[in-house]
């Protein structure tokens, strides 16, 4: 029997015990029962790919069948490798084109816009791969139609082949300890508990084949050929579940397509890019010599994600794998492996020699390995990185899914632990994979990101591994030549067996010549491209777009090594018109398009997400897990929500909009993978992994989308408890009054139902011109009067000072539940910059505790 080996937790958010609150998931689940229409109806994608880059145009149909304005929010996630390079949207025969704009500026207006009742839609990066869209003022009984252009550069894989990689939906995360992800509201998730009706369909346009055949490993597709050319659609007419990763490959043209220069100058065409038209830009990708790296005994140490998340499906193809690569060590390598859940555990002390017995007790091992609890990976990541011998070079292969919310700790922690000479690579198994976390930690670990997908041979994915845990071929490149003025990546990486040197370049617009030099084992290596002379819009529109992508990547590595970078990724975003952290996407009408002008009811609703295929929710802390099955750190019987400490703000009425829930009770269905292309088919049929087992039902009683949870109650009862404090000195005699008039008033709100809500949660939104924007919810079934309508009110200060303010538009007389309205506060020069706790309107019948978007 192996013996296990626990390792001591490195960072106190390691520190976990198992009679402490649970870790936090960012997700929660909905019923698809609950949801009614969802707005968004119809999306698209439509690829052209050519020498090694794509443009994509997503489509999206966003309908609101209510009596009332809309507002929706999508968490939008996005390739790794692609720059949001345009924004539009049509509202009946209105096209309006968005613009990039700082981020928190972006925000403001788009906020101000809705509140003065102009339609407008707004893009926010997360993550480099996760995206936040928000639609507002989406009029009743009326459809838009949104367009998000992509550029990015296709991944080319050893075999020769050019991949494209389109994700569909957004798993939740892992957030550990109450407050280690700052921005948790950012990414938490609404997960539905079962299939959506949602459909993708997929046009896709593929120029640089040898003989017009594509394949696809997730979906069925149907290719013509045309030539060199070929068309590529889902089989499936209305199109396929957005449950997983659209992967196309299809084999280069020439076996020296990985050598590819794509150039470009842009248009100056507006005033914030004027800068960038003054050069031209190329994406280039350069073919290594030929030959083999001299054979090199290797130090590796297989680190292997086993949380709840990889249950089922991820866990089965990552130890398929991990079984590959063991089996491909000779007796010069060594091997250490590390599993890690809520912590890591090693399989032996030390590195053992992979002779026959140290393969046979490294697979045995493996085949015990089963997926349950959290995803604490730093700790685990430490521990790989610490060298048994100061000459080791170690190569550290993490196989994981990636589903974290603190990407950058990990990226960090390798950036400040790696030891020189040593790699850190990543595995991505699974059916919707967190690259944020992937493709940030190789390139911080000088290493490589291979994405092993699901019904793939996995001796193929070891075979992309292992040429990068030998010596490479080139080292110690740089770049110079005529009229270059700046490359991205700024340090080049090294060149290994089988995979180009790729890289973006600034030129002159007169052109030059760029010049390519390293150190082989057997002298220099160097080559030259010429970069011809651009006119302005001249050659591809890709060029530029991709230069700017490759420097933000570059800048948030510098960002996470823990420099100062804010300044040249905001001006990075501004120049180049591309989507970064600190820029947005903001497009507004000019005309004012609701009939209340932003100041009446409206409806907010959140977009849910199908489950990754082959997962489960108990899976991800979700649901009550089976004892038998795997959960991040499990949760309580029948939750349906976060696991603990504060979730982000998700309103209960956000998940269902009008109508009413109709028709059956829809089954919570298994996630098994169904309905892949050939080689699912064949997986299948080999008798591959069983899918995993169904959903248990939720315990009685379990919590669904609450009216008012525990912690609003509690919140309440704070509240209640500051209104009554006395005035402040300087308050006036009619407020003394109105506050005695509140104490009655609240009294019988409570006592008297069909009263409405007299305790409201809203939210700052917006900072504009001396006025707060905020946002309220009614939460409660009895929704909330508005008697007086008057727009005189007070603010409190953190303080606890009371000052006075005016509403721009008084509110509505009445607010249904799962209604929401804006309220414009004008606020004198004193209040406008500080902190604000609560609004109370209605001589303070009603009080509004303020949070503040951040």
């Amino acid at each position: 029997m192996e013996e296990l080996h626990m390792i001591p937790s490195l960072s106190a958010a390691a520190m976990i015990s198992t009679h402490a609150p649970q870790p936090a998931v960012s997700g929660v689940l909905v019923s698809v029962e609950s949801l009614g229409a969802l707005p968004l109806t119809a999306v698209s994608a439509t690829a052209t790919c050519a020498a090694g880059i794509a443009r994509v145009v997503l489509r999206q149909r966003f309908e609101n069948d209510s009596a009332l304005p809309l507002e929706v929010t999508y968490s939008l996630p996005l390739p790794a490798e692609a720059a949001v390079s345009g924004f539009a949207f049509t509202l009946g025969e209105r096209r309006v084109v968005g613009e990039v704009d700082r981020r928190a500026s972006a925000r403001s207006r788009y906020e101000h816009a809705l509140a003065t009742g102009h339609t407008a839609s707004l893009v926010e990066e997360e993550r480099d791969t996760l995206f936040t869209q928000s639609l507002g003022n989406v009029p009743p009984h009326t459809a838009i139609d949104a367009e998000i252009t992509l550029d990015l550069r296709l991944r080319y894989l050893d075999e020769g082949r050019w991949e494209l990689r389109l994700p569909t939906t957004v798993a939740p995360r892992y957030l550990s300890i109450a407050g280690r992800v700052p921005d948790a509201d950012k990414i938490a998730q609404a997960v539905a508990d079962g299939p959506l009706p949602l459909r993708l369909r997929l046009e896709a346009d593929i120029g640089d084949t040898t003989d017009g055949h594509v394949e696809c490993l997730s979906h069925d597709i149907v290719t013509e050929a045309r030539g060199a050319r070929a068309a590529v659609q889902f089989k499936a007419a209305d199109g396929v579940p957005l449950d997983r990763d659209v992967v196309l490959r299809w084999k280069a043209a020439t076996s020296d397509a990985a050598a590819t220069l794509v150039c470009g100058r842009p248009v100056d065409d507006k005033a914030a890019h004027a800068k960038a038209a003054g050069s031209s830009y190329a994406a280039i990708a350069v073919t290594p010599p030929l030959g083999l790296s001299a054979p090199t005994p290797r130090d590796l140490v297989l680190l292997l994600d086993t949380s709840g998340s990889m249950h089922g499906l991820p866990i089965e193809q990552a130890k398929r794998v991990a079984f590959a690569l063991v089996s491909t060590l000779s007796d010069a390598d060594t091997l250490e492996m590390i599993s890690f859940s809520s912590t890591p555990q090693r399989w032996k002390r030390g590195a053992t020699r992979m002779d026959r017995r140290g393969k046979e007790t490294a697979m045995a091992w493996l085949s015990g390995l089963h997926a349950s609890g959290g995803t604490e990976m730093k700790d685990a990541i430490l521990e790989a990185l610490a060298p048994v011998r100061k000459d080791a070079q170690r190569q550290v292969v993490l196989v994981t899914d990636g589903l974290i919310g603190f990407e950058q700790e990990i990226v960090r922690a390798i950036l400040e632990g790696l030891p020189k000479g040593s790699r850190v690579h990543t595995v991505g198994v699974g059916t919707s994979i967190n690259r944020t976390l992937t493709g940030g930690a190789a390139r911080a670990g000088s290493g490589v990101e291979v994405i092993a997908d699901p019904f793939e041979d996995p001796e193929r994915v070891a075979a992309r591994i292992l040429p990068r845990t030998s010596a490479p071929l080139v080292t110690n490149l740089r770049a110079s030549g005529h009229g270059l003025r700046r490359v991205a990546p700024e340090k080049l990486p090294d060149v290994f067996r089988g995979a180009p040197l790729v890289f973006a370049a600034e030129f002159a617009p007169e052109g030059g010549t760029i010049v390519i030099e390293g150190d082989t084992a057997s002298g220099k290596f160097r080559r030259e491209v010429a970069v011809p002379k651009l006119a302005a819009g001249e050659g591809s529109a890709n060029a530029e777009k991709l230069f700017a992508r490759e420097l933000v990547l570059d800048l948030e590595m510098r960002a996470a090594a823990g420099h100062s970078v804010d300044g040249e990724l905001e001006a990075v975003g501004l120049e180049h018109q591309i989507a970064t952290r600190l820029t947005s996407w903001i497009a507004v009408t000019e005309e004012k398009t609701v009939d209340d002008g932003g100041a009446g009811p409206f409806r907010k609703v959140r977009m849910p997400h199908e489950l990754p295929a082959g997962t489960a929710a108990e899976a991800f802390g979700l649901r009550a897990a089976a004892p038998t099955q795997g959960a991040f750190g499990g949760m309580p019987g029948g939750a349906m929500s976060f696991a603990t400490g504060a979730p982000p703000a998700m309103d209960a009425a956000a998940f269902a909009p009008p109508p009413a829930p109709k028709g059956a009770v829809r089954q919570f269905l298994s996630r098994a993978l169904g309905g892949g292309g050939a080689e699912s088919k064949k997986m299948k049929s080999a008798g591959g992994p069983p899918p995993p087992p169904a959903a248990p039902a939720p315990a009685r009683g379990a919590p669904r989308l609450r009216e008012q949870s525990e912690r609003e109650k509690a919140d309440d009862d704070d509240v209640r408890s500051l209104v009554r404090a006395p005035a402040e000195a300087k308050a006036d005699a009619m407020f003394d009054a109105s506050d005695a008039k509140e104490e009655s008033l609240s009294e019988s709100a409570a006592s008297a139902p069909g009263q409405g809500v007299r305790f409201l949660r809203g939210t700052i939104v917006a900072r504009v011109d001396g006025r707060i924007i905020v946002t309220l919810t009614a939460t409660t079934t009895e929704g909330a009067v508005f008697a007086s309508r008057r727009d005189l009110v007070w603010v409190v200060l953190a303080n606890g000072e009371r000052r006075r303010a005016r509403l721009a538009v008084p509110p509505p007389a009445r607010l249904e539940a799962g209604e929401s309205i804006r309220l414009i506060v004008e606020l004198d020069a004193e209040s406008f910059g500080v902190a604000l706790t609560q609004l109370e309107l209605e001589d303070g019948a009603i009080v509004v505790t303020l949070d503040a978007k951040r």
